[in-house]
């Protein structure tokens, strides 16, 4: 021992002595921090056994809650249904979970159970027993209901009662939190019970009509047990803890303001409660009926369940708060250990310092000299690792690059090439391709005089990019590819070589000829499209001029039908039999003395006809020359895109009344107009037209499909910023939201014979006009109008 004493240094003699200073001063440490690491645990099983009552509280609020309900489904047959199924559910799913977390710390497993003859109190079989009462419990008796019931809730009663012995919550060590404890292990709990079993009872009891003697008497007693046993216990732990709060760990911020308010509503419900049985007790003639018992329960209850939670919520804190304060207790002893700790190394160091400086400030020197030429050393080492790591890097880099990558000589032979190009190329190696490559304008490029091309351009900026040319690979296949290069110069400008990457550019190439042909197909249909479009549109025009056309024909030929010209032919057969004495039937046969009249008569009907037939013909005459303006405006607009000229809007709308006037008065139509003064509008007259007579014709179906009487169609023009509107309105049939959202599509018709053409190609036509067109209805039934606008004239 002498011997190894004496090989210590004077600095480590010194440390040695510290150390066994230090030895007693830790085991001391080490004692005090397992007394508050006991505490910690302590106050930890208390709230680990809050936790686990917390589902087996939730149950014993349901249980009983499903009794009652079927209970009073029993009393009362329209009531509704035993319910809570689903909460009960969740307290027996939130039972299992903590129990697989704390079970085993609680000791609810067979042993710990065993030991306190609480076998049949296992919370894995609790699940079973409940699932065979719910299921049992429509075919069971009142009795035998009530005592299935009872065996369950006397399991809850008995785990919470488990929880407490193993939890250390039956021996809190402060006030505040043990009667907190107290109101919710022992006190609450055990009124819980005794508020359902009093429930039940009264309940029965009631139903079965008059009190007896034996009743009044049990319902006393229970009174009794719930005011002195139950009641005032919850009231003075609570009260107690509450004044005990400052006493332990500072005061509780929560504890009186949470607690006070849900004690005040307990203490309500439950003093209502009790009593109401104690007159049922006594007997009184204003006793309660069932449904207002089972009311005064359930608030009964259900105010302890609150104060219950609330309760459990401020233990939780008051625990929190004292594992806090034994952590901060360690956490300062700790601190001050180390503080000391400190005290003493520095001490010993300021002391060994003072006694070994003048020997290790040579050995010092001594160090560092030696520390700089190891440093020189590993410096040197480090960057020549650095630079085989950075040359192994580019090295990776440049053969397993995406492009590949070259170097050339001017003349055109690979100086280098990474093994990308050469498989690019068709070659194994990229020995092999600068064996072939020497001279790359001969044997490379499809063309020879890309390469000249490539040097002409990389020559003007030093610098190329994107340059494309088709090359042979080894196998005589050609591909695209696509140079990105720059010069590399000598000090006297001379070109040293040139540097760059190559991308094989062929699949681009190929997508890119695909999209050109898909291009020009789709041109092609879009053109062939638009024709038929064309076509259609101006047939459905050209369809509604000739309908218009045969109305006008039909109406001639009816009334030439009809014509008086049939008579003059008699009226001449009669006088050419009187020839002869043609003066003397004249005068004296009645029937000559009526032929000046009737022919008098006769040439007044046939003038009235003349008139009408050539107005007739004047309207076939005018469709005509609207259906050649059609066909001249297509051909125009084939041509020239139409004729675009100031169009005075009245003008245009009379036309358009003209052209559908016959089939609008022939259908008992009136048309109401509203024709503003507005300044000319600039538009393709006829197409602007045949927008108008297309909307007149479509109000007049809408009508006669709706109204067999007040047919009214209404014409507005009125000028809107710098553009007129003409609206067409009719009290037809309307339309609803999806077929407005559908109404201008190609093909899209709500009538029977319709071909879906006359508004888009309306539309189309006012748009074409820097115009539009749209609808509006307000529902089937309720008529639609359609505003089409049109530019106006902007002033010269």
């Amino acid at each position: 021992m002498r011997g190894f004493l004496q090989r210590l240094k004077v600095s480590q003699k010194l440390a040695l002595i510290s150390v066994f200073f230090l030895i007693p001063d830790s085991v001391l440490l080490c004692l005090f921090l397992f007394s508050i690491n006991d505490n910690i645990r302590f106050a930890s099983q208390e709230r680990h056994g809050l936790e686990f009552q917390r589902p087996l509280e939730s149950l014993l609020e349901a249980i009983p809650a499903h009794h009652l309900a079927e209970l009073q489904r029993r009393l009362d047959p329209t009531a509704a249904p035993a319910n809570g199924d689903a909460t009960i559910e969740s307290a027996l799913q939130e039972l299992e979970a903590v129990n697989g977390r704390l079970g085993v710390d609680l000791q609810f497993t067979d042993e710990g159970l065993a030991k306190r003859s609480r076998q049949h109190c296992r919370v894995n079989d609790f699940r079973g027993k409940w699932s065979a009462l719910a299921a049992a419990a429509p075919g069971l008796s009142d009795a035998e209901l009530d005592e299935r019931h009872r065996r369950l809730v006397a399991e809850l009663r008995t785990m919470i009662t488990h929880t407490g012995d193993n939890s250390n919550l039956i021996l809190d060590p402060d006030l505040d939190s043990y009667y907190v404890m107290d109101v919710t292990l022992l006190a609450l709990p055990q009124m819980q019970e005794r508020l359902w079993s009093v429930t039940a009872f009264a309940a029965a009891a009631l139903h079965h009509g008059t009190l007896s003697a034996a009743e009044r008497q049990q319902l006393a007693v229970f009174a009794a047990l719930l005011q002195e046993s139950d009641f005032d216990r919850v009231l003075l732990s609570a009260e107690t803890a509450m004044n005990e709060d400052p006493n332990f760990y500072g005061t509780s911020p929560t504890l009186a303001a949470r607690i006070r308010p849900a004690l005040e509503s307990f203490r309500a419900a439950n003093e209502d409660f009790i009593g109401l049985i104690r007159q049922l007790g006594k007997g009184a003639e204003t006793a309660p009926g069932v449904s207002e018992l089972l009311r005064a329960g359930e608030r009964a209850r259900a105010t302890s369940f609150v104060l219950w939670r609330v309760a459990a919520e401020e233990l939780d804190n008051l625990l929190e708060t004292r594992t806090d304060h034994y952590r901060t207790r360690r956490g300062r002893s700790l601190i001050l250990s180390a503080l000391a700790l400190l005290a003493a190394v520095s001490l010993v160091s300021l002391i060994t310092h003072s006694i070994s400086g003048p020997l290790q400030r040579q050995s010092r020197e001594l160090s560092l000299s030696n520390a700089a030429l190891r440093t020189e050393v590993q410096e040197r080492n480090r960057a020549e690792e650095a630079l085989r790591a950075a040359e192994e890097r580019y090295r990776t880099i440049f053969e397993n690059a995406g492009e590949g990558i070259f170097q050339t000589s001017p003349d055109g032979a690979y100086l280098v090439a990474n093994p990308t190009l050469a498989r690019m190329y068709g070659y194994a190696s990229v020995a092999e391709l600068q064996a072939a490559m020497t001279d790359i304008s001969r044997r490379l490029y499809v063309d020879a005089g890309r390469r000249a091309e490539f040097q002409r351009q990389i020559a003007l900026t030093d610098r190329i990019s994107g340059f494309e040319s088709q090359v042979f690979r080894k196998d005589g296949t050609i591909i695209w590819i696509s140079e990105r290069a720059r010069v590399v110069r000598g000090d006297n400008g001379r070109v040293l070589y040139y540097e760059g990457t190559v991308e094989d550019v062929t699949e681009r190439k190929a997508r890119e000829a695909e999209v050109e042909r898909l291009h020009r197909e789709l041109i092609e249909t879009s053109r062939l499209a638009g024709m038929a479009e064309i076509a259609t549109g101006v047939l459905h025009s050209v369809g509604n001029v000739l309908n218009s056309v045969n109305v006008a024909t039909s109406g001639v030929r009816d009334r030439l039908a009809r014509s008086r010209v049939c008579h003059l032919r008699k009226t001449a057969e009669l006088l050419g039999q009187h020839r002869e004495r043609l003066g003397d039937f004249l005068t004296s046969d009645p029937r000559g003395q009526a032929v000046p009249g009737f022919l008098d008569r006769l040439t007044g009907h046939l003038e009235d006809e003349n008139r009408t037939l050539v107005g007739e013909m004047d309207s076939v005459a005018c469709h005509i020359e609207h259906l050649k303006q059609i066909v001249s405006t297509q051909q125009s607009h084939a041509r020239l895109c139409g004729l675009i000229e100031p169009v005075s809007p009245p003008v245009l709308v009379e036309e358009a009344l003209k052209l559908t006037g016959e089939g609008l008065s022939r259908h008992g139509i009136q048309v109401v107009r509203d024709l503003a003064a507005t300044p000319p509008v600039l538009a393709d007259r006829h197409k602007a037209l045949q927008i108008l007579v297309n909307l007149l014709r479509n109000a007049k179906q809408a009508i006669t499909e709706q109204n067999p009487h007040g047919r009214q169609i209404g014409i507005k023009v009125i000028a809107v910023d710098d553009a007129v509107q003409f609206t067409v309105t009719d009290n037809g049939i309307g339309m609803d939201t999806k077929t407005l959202a559908r109404l201008f599509q190609h093909g899209f018709t709500t009538k029977r014979h319709g071909h879906g053409f006359g508004l888009h190609s309306s539309i189309l036509a006012a748009r074409e006009m820097n115009g539009d067109l749209n609808a509006r209805s307000d529902g089937p039934g309720r008529g639609a109008s359609f505003t089409f606008s049109l530019p106006i004239t902007p002033a010269a």
